[in-house]
């Protein structure tokens, strides 16, 4: 599949001086459990509906399921959609830069999220280390523990990073 750019100038001339990254294998996988979470997901409201509708819920804590699947989909793809160059971006700057120019608003872009992933993976490291220490469960039937959400969360979060990193490295190497 060819590289999309997203990034037309004004006058509609495509600049290609910024191709799509190429996917890891644990990126795909991500983005694979991402899609496979939001099938759970609408399965597993629909089931409840229904179960619900006939008198009875027949999904255990479905909440905390949801919850769960959750962080998988919102947080799945990030490292998939940097890679993809598919984040924000404010047009007013992008639209009318090319070659050099582009690339460094894309690594301005790319280190100001470092900065929000970096707050992020600081605050989930410490509900992950929280939620081990204590050993808390969510209340309900099945007892799932707390961690198992902080760690999905954070491992997400740490690709997600490692990704921006990365783009951080080509980008600057380019020399187009």
């Amino acid at each position: 599949m060819g590289a999309v750019n997203n990034h037309a100038t004004p006058s509609g001339k495509d600049d290609a001086s910024l191709p799509e990254m190429p996917l890891a294998p644990h990126e795909r996988v991500l983005e694979a459990l991402a899609v496979i979470s939001i099938g759970a997901l609408c399965l597993t409201i629909c089931i409840s509906i229904l179960s619900r509708a006939a008198g009875r819920s027949i999904i255990p804590d479905e909440v905390q399921w949801v919850e769960l699947m959750m962080i998988v989909i919102i947080t799945g793809p990030l490292a998939v959609t940097f890679a993809k160059r598919m984040s924000i971006g404010v047009e007013v700057f992008t639209a009318w830069a090319t070659g050099r120019a582009l690339r460094i608003l894309a690594v301005l872009g790319h280190v100001t999220g470092l900065g929000f992933l970096s707050f992020l993976l600081w605050a989930v490291w410490r509900l992950l280390a929280n939620a081990w220490q204590t050993g808390e469960y969510y209340k309900g039937v099945v007892d799932i523990p707390n961690w198992i959400g902080a760690a999905l969360f954070l491992f997400c979060l740490a690709v997600a990073w490692g990704r921006l990193a990365l783009m951080i490295v080509l980008d600057l190497k380019t020399e187009k």
